[in-house]
Formats: structure tokens, sequence, C-alpha cells
């Protein structure tokens, strides 16, 4: 019985920890030629007023500070460089959360005489953060790559911490532009 438990709690433990894991993906138009783009901007952005104290989080001058400086590096190292002047494409980036639930339905326990006792739940309650970086032709003005970042938030307050997160996640997210 002693076992069952170390596994029970070994299985919630990854099923849990799997929650924190950045789940990325992309969108781009096949139609543009991406070997062509050779400079990027910022596009301004309007703090989000009102909403929630969630959102208030990631709606900062220091997250977006952070996200930006984590962007710029990526893309620098693959080539690009900055020109706020005459840009190929520019960015811009939308945040948000949302609560979520995860539940696990582990079947029935069985008690001391191996009788079926009831079932196993695990409820598991976190919140989810999203970030979409939208790449910008700026010409035509129309998006020409969108990147989508999710991962359960930690509540890390670390500076340290928090920059290693960002650069993970734009890393994980920047990983296939340009698109081949």
């Amino acid at each position: 019985m002693k076992r069952a438990v170390v596994i029970l709690l070994g299985i919630t433990a990854l099923t849990v920890s799997g929650c924190s894991s950045v789940s990325t993906s992309f969108d781009y138009d096949n139609h543009v030629d991406f070997s062509k783009l050779q400079t990027f901007a910022w596009m301004p952005r309007e703090a989000n007023i009102g909403g929630n104290a969630q959102q208030a989080q990631m709606d900062n001058s220091l997250f977006s500070n952070r996200l930006k400086n984590a962007v710029n590096s990526n893309l620098e190292a693959k080539g690009y460089s900055i020109n706020t002047a005459d840009p190929d494409f520019v960015i811009i980036y939308h945040t948000g959360v949302q609560d979520k639930v995860n539940v696990t339905n582990w079947g029935y326990t069985y008690g001391p005489y191996w009788g079926p006792w009831g079932e196993s739940l695990d409820v598991h309650q976190y919140t989810e953060g999203t970030l979409i970086l939208d790449f910008i032709d700026f010409e035509t003005k129309n998006i020409i790559w969108r990147g989508t970042a999710q991962k359960a938030l930690s509540g890390e307050v670390d500076p340290e911490k928090v920059d290693a997160n960002i650069q993970k996640a734009v890393d994980q997210l920047l990983a296939k532009f340009p698109p081949q």
C-alpha cells in the first residue's frame, strides 16, 4: 500500500510539473519571403487600463522591458538588427491570463480488503499566462508571423528567475522563426 501511495504521488508531481512547461505554436504568411527581412522595430503599445490584478502583473514596464530585451537578443543572434526609422517588420505583443483547473481522475481506489473504496480525484488550480508576438510587415501592415506561448504562471518574484523564464519562453517561441 505504501508503494502505491509513493507511485501515485510521483505521477501527481509529474502531472503538476508538466503544467509548468511552455507550450508554443506559430502561424505565418507563406507568401512572404522571410529571407529579405533584416530589420525590425517595436510597435508602440497602449497599456491595458482596467482589467484585473492578474492582467496587471503582466502588463507593466518591468515585464515589457524584459520581454523586449529577450526578443531583441534572440533576433540579433539570428542576424536581425533594430531600425526604428525604416524597419522591414514591426513587433507588438499581447498578454493575457486565465484561471485554469486541471482534474485527474485516477479511477477507483481500494481499501484494506481490496474492495472498491471510491474514486480518487486530483484537482490542481493554476493561472495560465499567454504571450502572443505579432510580426507585422511595415509597409503592408499585415501580420506576417504570429507566435503564441502559454505557461502556468508560478508567481515567481525573483527578478533573475523572471528574466530566465521570459528568455526561455521567448527562445522556445522563436525557435522556428524565420520559418523555413
